[in-house]
């Protein structure tokens, strides 16, 4: 009862112009805003993208590999449900082990995991490809994420040597998500744009 009461919409609510000024507003938001799902794939890691382009190239994923950050969620399932009809070439069989041991690692659920990391360039990179490259003279950060059955939490700290934005402190790659049937709609602080590329 709840739920129809939500996705009811009376026509006497619309034929006011503001509201349905605000009401097409929030519909376009919802549709177009960019989703993170959790947990997902960071495009950085060229081996694993390797090995993931070379599965879908077989047909053992079923779905697009090429906008970024992928979700593990499908891949996964994709993964579980792959029967092999024939012999595998070695190559292929290999990146299947790597892929499923990956996504088995990186999808377990209710455990916390800790993260820090540290980064230094002497000339760091303005312009960046997909990789996690450092932005600045240095770079300290922390983190703590955990992933549940519909949540995902992953939250990060940084301080950073000389920035040009002059700004020390930064929660760049932070997000909560949850996930919704078969969408996920997050709050997060993404430090760079991702999309379709290799």
């Amino acid at each position: 009862m709840r739920w129809r009461y939500l996705c009811t919409v009376s026509f006497k609510y619309l034929t006011r112009p503001t509201n349905a000024v605000r009401l097409y507003f929030l519909l376009w938001l919802l549709l177009t805003c960019n989703t993170l799902a959790g947990p997902s794939i960071a495009p950085g890691d060229l081996a694993l993208r390797h090995d993931i382009q070379r599965l879908a190239d077989f047909g053992i994923l079923s779905g697009p590999v090429t906008t970024w950050p992928l979700a593990w969620g499908p891949l996964r399932s994709d993964l579980q449900n792959y029967q092999p009809m024939a012999e595998l070439p070695t190559d292929v069989r290999d990146a299947l082990a790597r892929v499923r041991a990956r996504a088995q690692w990186q999808t377990r659920t209710d455990k916390l995991r800790f993260k820090a990391r540290a980064s230094a360039a002497e000339r760091p990179a303005r312009i960046r490809s997909f990789q996690d490259v450092p932005r600045e003279d240095g770079e300290l950060g922390a983190g703590v994420s955990w992933t549940g059955e519909r949540f995902s939490i992953d939250l990060n700290v940084s301080v950073v040597a000389n920035p040009p934005d002059d700004k020390d402190y930064r929660a760049d790659g932070s997000n909560i998500a949850v996930a919704l049937g078969n969408y996920t709609i997050a709050a997060s602080t993404m430090d760079r744009w991702w999309g379709p590329g290799w």
